[in-house]
């Protein structure tokens, strides 16, 4: 099994974003992107998606999806990339 990542993806209109967790990022976005079953339902005809940020050195799974939990969290505020940005480097330098 891989390390675990928190990955932010953005829609091809740029207008939808999601943030999630895996251990093997291609195989998650191809899931979101449909080209295998499984991705989030959240994700289903909103695509083509791509990945624009992948954070890893978690130790362990629950350390990731506390950083997705938190992330979303403060993303839910910021509405353009640019401030999304800016919310990630601020959660960075907290943790």
């Amino acid at each position: 099994m891989g390390a675990p990542r928190v990955y932010l993806l953005r829609s091809a209109t740029g207008r939808a974003f999601y943030v999630g967790a895996t251990v093997d990022l291609c195989r998650r976005l191809r899931q979101h992107n449909g080209e295998l079953a499984g991705g989030a339902a959240r994700t289903r005809g909103r695509g083509p998606w791509e990945c624009v940020l992948a954070v890893r050195g978690f130790r362990t799974w629950r350390e990731a999806l506390q950083f997705e939990w938190a992330f979303r969290r403060c993303g839910r505020r910021c509405r353009t990339e640019a401030a999304r940005r800016a919310a990630l480097g601020a959660l960075l330098r907290r943790a």
